[in-house]
């Protein structure tokens, strides 16, 4: 009887490792694969390279050049003169390496990210030249930025900025806004005379 417990002991754990493998496996198999190194893609970044300022993508539109780029339009992003790129697509970053995005930008050539936020457009870009595209670019400043101040209505002294505003109220911190002022102090002496008393020893 031992020996028989024995020897199912042994299959199930020959079973269970045998399936672990066989999980990490399939979970390597699938997992996806990035054909551009760190070092060069944080050179790609720093270099700014694959950030299209609003200046840049006006004198795009003046050359009538947009439409030689496909829009991805990331997390609900609209560009209404959607029309003058070459092609577009809307998707959410976890549908960013699905198939039928993948299939998109495979055939797209050069491609342009726009997203609510820039952070977003960019971690977009960087991730799919991570993925060996390397004619993707993010749009600086937001979607509605963009439409707004650039392929609506140019306006050359919003050329170099950013639409990002700050989150947080920074003049509490370097005290610009005003502040209450404490309550006086409203305490008296006691009356009479002060009583001195002397210490022993000393220096």
């Amino acid at each position: 009887m031992q020996n028989i417990n024995d020897k199912m002991l042994t299959a199930a754990a020959v079973l269970f490792v045998g399936l672990l493998l066989a999980a990490l496996l399939l979970q390597w198999w699938l997992a996806p694969a990035y054909k551009t190194d760190n070092l060069s893609l944080h050179s790609q970044l720093s270099s700014g390279e694959m950030l299209i300022k609003p200046w840049q993508l006006h004198e795009i539109e003046a050359q009538d050049a947009l439409g030689e780029f496909a829009l991805v339009q990331l997390n609900g992003a609209q560009i209404p003169q959607s029309e003058k790129f070459g092609r577009q697509i809307s998707v959410t970053t976890d549908r960013l390496l699905s198939d039928e995005s993948m299939k998109f930008i495979k055939s797209a050539g050069k491609t342009l990210v726009v997203a609510p936020d820039e952070s977003e457009a960019l971690a977009a870009a960087w991730l799919l030249r991570a993925k060996g595209f390397g004619q993707v670019f993010a749009v600086a400043t937001d979607a509605e930025f963009i439409a707004k101040n650039v392929l609506e209505n140019y306006l050359p002294k919003w050329a170099q900025t950013t639409s990002e505003q700050a989150r947080y109220a920074f003049s509490r911190f370097f005290g610009t806004a005003s502040r209450p002022t404490a309550p006086a102090a409203n305490f008296a002496l006691p009356s009479g005379t002060p009583q001195v008393k002397k210490a022993a020893g000393g220096c």
